[in-house]
């Protein structure tokens, strides 16, 4: 569209976001207007954020949002922002978007794709809110954060657990919900397979039918603790008896479930059998309260400490998530949770950010239960009336999860690696034709090949004439029927 055809209150609304990114550039007054610094905060935002009017034009967007898709403010502002959405997805969003500004309740958070200046098809996190200005226009409010990465990482993550599964054993935990009374009221079929009983045998089952007596104190003490205080429990452990008698002991992690009027009505509970080697993590959560505000609703971690590392403010999102209460955090020093082997650094931190203005990077903080978290920070100096630098206004997010994904891929490929090239049998891969894409060692130190000489080598090279047909019988089965094949014997030549 034409930029001067952007109604007013939008002209204004930029202008005065605009002036207040000029300033981020620099230096910000402390006695900024509240208005005025929430939009410091939302422009210098690691969370995409742009606004729609009813003609599907961009009439603010953020830095964070301009980078994400690859492009400058200017350029995304008057533009369609149909033409970032790919062609599979644009009708449906387009959609979702009108009814949503003729007021139809929708969900505000989701998953989409969307396609970057230079191309590239990427995935986000998406929250919309509808608004409507001081002269009753309707605005879209979007936020966006980037997950491709992540999500990459994780498929990889599953895609090689996946192609491995056939030589490494894994653990199902047992998912479950009790109502008050202790019945059943949800099983998953981990638990199903796993009990020996039907899934309507189980559900409205009691736990003294099938927890040892006892043990059934143990059980109800825990549970009670977890109602009375509302906080989860951890680590339970109890015996039980599947359907054919046979005892079991295991571990579990509970919590309280609340219906919508914040009463108790029951716990949900994650439980392995504590006799096995390996344990995998269950993350239970509860859903996030609404926020009454549009400041509340940034996802980043907000706050404001002085020149010597004490806390002036910070948002409630970001006191929950160090684990104390607001009375505290703002009593405190961000050296009190830094760990002690990184706190030189805190003061190398305080240098450059005094001297420079800004100041980006990643810390490393110990919340209260002593987990180490890692946080990437985006921080800003901040001054007074006079000019006098007074503190530091920063926003970070948590990236433990991305690392600890990372080095589980890593330590996932060396583990199987290791796994292929030291056991005996033949592990190899073939294509359609036939052709060896993957082998071990096994098949080289028997065969008399040399691995390169393998690769690329069609089984029909190695295999006895008379045998030819049984293998390709063999293959066609599994390809037609996608189950594993089982038991095939048959010769081969080895290279002498």
């Amino acid at each position: 569209m034409d930029r001067k055809s952007t109604d007013k209150e939008s002209v204004d609304y930029i202008n005065l976001l605009n002036k207040t990114g000029t300033s981020v550039q620099n230096s910000v007054n402390e006695q900024t207007q509240p208005a005025a610094l929430s939009n410091l905060i939302i422009a210098n935002s690691h969370v995409g954020i742009f606004i729609i009017n009813d003609s599907f034009e961009c009439v603010y967007a953020n830095n964070e949002m301009a980078n994400t898709l690859g492009c400058t403010i200017n350029e995304l502002l008057g533009s369609d922002f149909r033409i970032y959405l790919p062609e599979e997805s644009k009708d449906i969003i387009s959609d979702l978007y009108v009814r949503r500004q003729k007021g139809e309740a929708l969900p505000k958070r989701y998953e989409a794709e969307f396609v970057r200046k230079d191309g590239e098809q990427r995935t986000a996190e998406i929250q919309v809110d509808a608004i409507k200005t001081l002269d009753q226009q309707v605005r879209t409010i979007v936020q966006a954060f980037d997950v491709s990465d992540r999500k990459r990482m994780k498929e990889e993550i599953e895609k090689s657990e996946k192609k491995y599964r056939l030589l490494v054993e894994t653990i199902q935990d047992f998912v479950f919900e009790h109502d008050l009374a202790g019945n059943f009221t949800f099983v998953n079929e981990a638990l199903i397979q796993h009990s020996g009983y039907t899934k309507d045998e189980l559900i409205g089952m009691n736990y003294h039918q099938y927890v040892l007596t006892e043990d059934i104190t143990v059980l109800e003490e825990f549970y009670k603790t977890i109602y009375e205080t509302g906080e989860p429990g951890i680590g339970m452990q109890y015996r039980a008896k599947s359907k054919k008698g046979v005892i079991h002991y295991y571990e579990a992690n509970g919590i309280l479930i609340k219906d919508d009027q914040n009463q108790p009505i029951g716990w949900r509970s994650a439980a392995h059998d504590i006799t096995e080697k390996k344990h995998t993590e269950i993350a239970l959560r509860k859903s996030e309260k609404k926020y009454h505000d549009f400041f509340q609703n940034v996802l980043d971690f907000i706050f404001i400490h002085d020149l010597e590392g004490n806390f002036i403010e910070t948002n409630a999102h970001y006191v929950t998530e160090v684990g104390g209460m607001p009375e505290a955090i703002a009593n405190s020093n961000i050296r009190d949770l830094i760990p002690e082997k990184f706190k030189p650094g805190f003061d190398e931190y305080l240098e450059r950010i005094i001297k420079n203005g800004r100041d980006e990077g990643v810390i490393a903080i110990q919340i209260p239960t002593g987990e180490e978290r890692i946080l990437e920070y985006k921080n800003l100096l901040i001054f007074d009336d006079d000019n006098q630098s007074t503190g530091v206004m920063g926003s970070a997010r948590d990236i433990t999860e991305h690392i600890k994904d990372k080095k589980a891929l890593k330590e996932s490929k060396e583990r199987y690696q290791m796994i292929f090239e030291n056991v005996e049998d033949y592990i190899f891969e073939q294509d359609l034709a036939g052709n060896f894409t993957f082998i071990n060692e096994a098949p080289v130190k028997n065969m008399g090949y040399a691995k390169d000489e393998l690769i690329g080598m069609n089984f029909r090279e190695y295999t006895l004439p008379e045998e030819k047909e049984i293998i390709e019988a063999y293959h066609y089965q599994i390809y037609k029927t996608g189950k594993p094949g089982k038991g095939l014997q048959h010769r081969v030549l080895r290279k002498d």
